[in-house]
């Protein structure tokens, strides 16, 4: 849950997720359910398909989901880079198919981007996030 004191600023802030999959359904859309249980239902998807024997569907119904698919097996790192080409957003974060956002990551994450101002980047590690800015 969002607290009240982001929620105005969230829609401005353009959050976008990008999930790398390769045949593995289920674990993408349990990673998709941890974005949205954790703050994360203002943010755009989009989970990029690599190259998958049978095309990934989501079982979640939303505009937020974009799904994209290579023309083949690209590996992760050209999957990521397609995902970030197709993101709208104007921050960017990635999640693994096979992993999900801690308790409260996305809010904590919108929270440090509404109070930085210079320069930064983060870095995520179970559930720190240290400013290296």
């Amino acid at each position: 849950v969002v607290s009240s004191s982001l929620r105005g600023s969230i829609a401005i802030m353009n959050l976008s997720i990008v999930i790398p999959t390769c045949d593995r359904p289920k674990s993408v859309n349990r990673a998709i359910s941890s974005v949205w249980e954790n703050g994360g239902k203002s943010c755009e998807i989009v989970v990029v398909d690599d190259g998958t024997q049978t095309p990934f569907h989501s079982e979640f119904d939303s505009e937020a989901i974009q799904i994209v698919r290579t023309s083949g097996r690209t590996g992760a790192s050209a999957a990521r880079n397609l995902g970030v080409r197709t993101a709208t957003g104007d921050f960017i974060l990635f999640l693994d198919d096979d992993d999900v956002f801690q308790h409260h990551y996305v809010e904590l994450v919108l929270r440090h981007l509404l109070e930085k101002t210079q320069s930064w980047s983060m870095q995520h590690k179970q559930e720190n996030v240290r400013d290296r800015g």
